[in-house]
């Protein structure tokens, strides 16, 4: 056996080698984001309305004259908020924009159940998802990947580099095609393309991100 054997045997190593450690650190920042997430699931959109509607409210992530109760458990499949506003808005609610939220949505008002160790909090609206004939999976998948987004800020260059690289029609057609959102915000586009370029690959999805 000559030099090139050896040669190409150290070659399939190393490659055997990087290719574990990739692997590792894609299960690594998986294992990140569902340590991260807190996952709730509503069959019922009335109790969906009633623990989240105030949280999204509170962030001013919805407008209430626009979006009032009936129509945000009718329409909104779910969404992804941070917890750390979570001690804030506990005070919120005892305000007087807080007590109007809650009268505004009724008797099904609930505080959020908390577990301390997430940092976000998942909401799965079922109804709406299947309403809009559309797997849970892919909307928990889009949901996790806001998640990532999120924890690998430092990562978001390969993102804005492939929405850059983008024809002018091709960027149109994707706001277009996903109305409601502040699409001005360069943070919402990234965040929202990248959700949506991979909630059917959700492993792929954190490849990329971390590569």
């Amino acid at each position: 056996m000559g030099p090139g054997y050896y040669s190409k045997l150290i070659l399939v190593f190393s490659l055997f080698i990087v290719g574990c450690y990739k692997k590792g650190s894609v299960d690594e920042a998986i294992k990140s984001v569902e340590q991260a997430s807190l996952i709730k699931e509503y069959d019922n959109p009335s109790l969906f309305v009633g623990e989240a509607y105030c949280y999204y409210v509170y962030q001013s992530v919805l407008d209430p004259v626009k979006i009032p109760p009936q129509k945000f458990g009718e329409f909104v499949k779910g969404g992804t908020l941070s917890l750390k506003f979570i001690t804030g808005y506990n005070q919120w609610i005892s305000s007087k924009k807080g007590e109007l939220c809650k009268l505004v949505v009724g008797q099904d008002f609930k505080p959020i159940d908390l577990d301390e160790n997430k940092k976000y909090v998942i909401f799965l609206n079922k109804s709406a998802i299947h309403n809009d004939g559309q797997d849970i999976k892919i909307t928990q998948n889009h949901e996790k990947l806001h998640v990532a987004f999120s924890l690998f800020k430092n990562k978001r260059d390969r993102i804005r580099k492939i929405w850059s690289s983008m024809p002018i029609k091709e960027k149109n057609e994707f706001k277009e095609s996903h109305p409601g959102y502040n699409f001005s915000n360069e943070e919402v586009v990234l965040r929202e393309f990248f959700a949506y370029k991979f909630q059917g690959q959700f492993n792929k999805g954190i490849q990329f991100l971390i590569d």
